[in-house]
């Protein structure tokens, strides 16, 4: 399965003061530009690996410039135009929680980030059109008589550019499939639009370009633990690559020791590949890392490697224990049924004929029509006798 995002708050070691500060001006430049030239747009733009950092300090620093430069004329400007200065902060300080200071997720800006922080732009244009109806009408009119008509003309021209731009998103954001494939074709340096894409690709079943995608992003960023996850997860469709994606898995595990959904996934390759003591170290580790909060398809694993052993009293143990977490997630679950099925199966080994009738009625309590759990009725009636 796929690993669930891991933590997403960046720490400082893994995104430094200065980082921090150059994306909070790039943010402010962005931001504005993508307001009034909305084009190219993409979900997020991602935080700059090694190979793409000298891009973003090289945008950054040019953004810095020109905030420097909008923040002196605004301050020369501050007594004949104040509605300036009072709109740059309002941007500014709505933009605050966003710009990277306390930065959380993987985007190192995002598009939809926008809407809220860039309203003081056309409250501002508005403002624009209201001074030049004042200054042009009337005997003392200080503009030509036909400014305004024209800034209105012009307004509306370009709420109809924008509105035919709107449309075209439309188009962009009709699925997830349309919308990374998009990300991809706009940036294909973006890691998390190419790991998102192969995702899809996968579940449709085309492992191959799913493949290419999880090696191209591998490229860009080798220390993603969650992209290297599914890349192996992809990988492992191929059993010519099994050895691979063990190999990718266990990079993954060492970059993120105490992430249990990775050694799930390392444990279910190992499984695999035939190495069993192996898989259940990994699996009972998980467990350790889950200790107060432990899931059910750990002890579900674990449950089903024992009892192909045969070891029934291990097997019995760890399925009873995902029958109570499962009990608490969905009484009526498929993953209630699935643990009273197995353990059915073990009182039926151990010749408990009474206990596995009563896990098998139980899934009939849940699906009258699981024909599994009727044939372990009858089979469990002839050990009777």
């Amino acid at each position: 399965a796929q690993a669930v995002q891991l933590a997403t708050m960046k720490t400082l070691d893994e995104w430094s003061i200065t980082s921090r500060i150059l994306q909070a001006f790039y943010g402010l430049v962005f931001y504005t530009w993508k307001t009034f030239i909305p084009t190219r747009l993409t979900p997020l733009v991602p935080l700059p690996v090694e190979a793409t950092r000298p891009a973003f300090e090289a945008q950054a620093y040019f953004s810095m410039g020109i905030v420097i430069v909008v923040a002196i004329v605004l301050l020369l400007l501050r007594k004949r135009w104040p509605a300036g200065i009072v709109a740059v902060l309002i941007y500014a300080g709505v933009l605050s929680p966003i710009l990277g200071i306390a930065q959380s997720g993987p985007q190192l800006v995002a598009d939809k980030y926008a809407y809220l922080a860039c309203l003081v732009w056309p409250l501002l244009l508005a403002s624009g059109l209201m001074w030049i109806w004042r200054r042009g009408r009337g005997d003392r009119a200080r503009l030509h008589p036909h400014a305004f008509t024209g800034a209105l003309v012009g307004s509306v021209a370009l709420a109809a550019v924008y509105a035919s731009l709107a449309f075209e998103q439309t188009r962009i954001w009709q699925n997830s499939y349309s919308l990374w494939s998009h990300a991809v074709e706009m940036d294909g340096n973006c890691v998390l639009a190419r790991s998102n894409l192969g995702m899809l690709e996968r579940q449709k079943g085309n492992v191959a370009k799913a493949i290419e995608h999880y090696e191209a992003a591998f490229k860009l960023n080798p220390r993603d633990a969650i992209l290297l996850n599914n890349y192996a997860y992809a990988l492992r469709q191929d059993p010519a690559r099994l050895g691979e994606a063990i190999e990718i898995l266990r990079q993954a595990v060492a970059l993120r020791p105490k992430f249990p959904d990775l050694r799930f996934t390392l444990g279910n390759a190992l499984k695999d590949a035939g190495e069993v003591d192996a898989a259940i170290v990994e699996f009972n580790r998980c467990l350790q890392l889950h200790r107060k909060q432990p899931r059910p398809k750990y002890h579900r694993a674990l449950g089903t490697i024992y009892l192909e052993r045969r070891e029934l009293d291990k097997a019995k143990h760890h399925y009873e224990q995902a029958l109570a977490l499962e009990l608490r997630l969905d009484p009526r679950g498929k993953g209630v049924i699935n643990a009273h099925d197995r353990l059915g199966r073990i009182m039926l080994f151990r010749e408990n004929p009474d206990a596995a009738i009563g896990h098998f009625r139980a899934i009939l309590e849940i699906d009258p029509n699981n024909n599994p759990a009727k044939r372990g009725i009858q089979a469990a009636e002839r050990l009777r006798g």
